[in-house]
């Protein structure tokens, strides 16, 4: 019976506290791997859908606007200023007024219109994605041009 004791093998204590550490250390770095694969997935998703929204702003303006209707358009603000195609559009309201049609984002759309380039006769729409930080960082731009 004393010869059964003697052959018994085994892990010690080290060996199994020194393999748990070389677990939590190769397993921490793989969490590390996949949270920052997380980060970076959730960024291009939301640019992704700024330039979409931007995307969506621009068909909307080719497919209900004209020059002529932009020419002809007078919007009046608060203040009693008349709007001129060279203003910064940023209010979501005034999109439906100005363009028969509704912006549904979490992000700050921003229209700008100016001329096009020398004797072409149309008019440049630049359309700005904005995030709702503090300074805004822009996340998506998209021109267009308007006959």
């Amino acid at each position: 019976m004393i010869k059964y004791f003697q052959k018994q093998e085994g892990f010690t204590l080290i060996e199994v506290l020194l393999s748990i550490v070389l677990l939590t250390i190769i397993l921490t770095s793989f969490l590390g791997f996949f949270t920052q694969s997380a980060i970076f997935t959730n960024k291009n998703q939301e640019k992704l859908s700024a330039a979409q929204t931007a995307q969506k702003v621009v068909s909307s303006i080719e497919l209900n606007t004209t020059k002529a209707q932009l020419k002809a358009k007078s919007i009046v603000n608060d203040t009693g200023k008349v709007v001129s195609p060279s203003t910064v559009y940023n209010d979501k309201s005034q999109f439906n007024e100005l363009f028969k049609f509704t912006i549904v984002t979490p992000f700050t759309v921003e229209i700008k219109f100016s001329d096009g380039p020398m004797g072409s006769g149309l008019i440049q729409c630049k359309v700005s994605i904005l995030d709702n930080s503090s300074p805004p960082k822009t996340k998506s731009e998209t021109f267009t041009y308007i006959r």
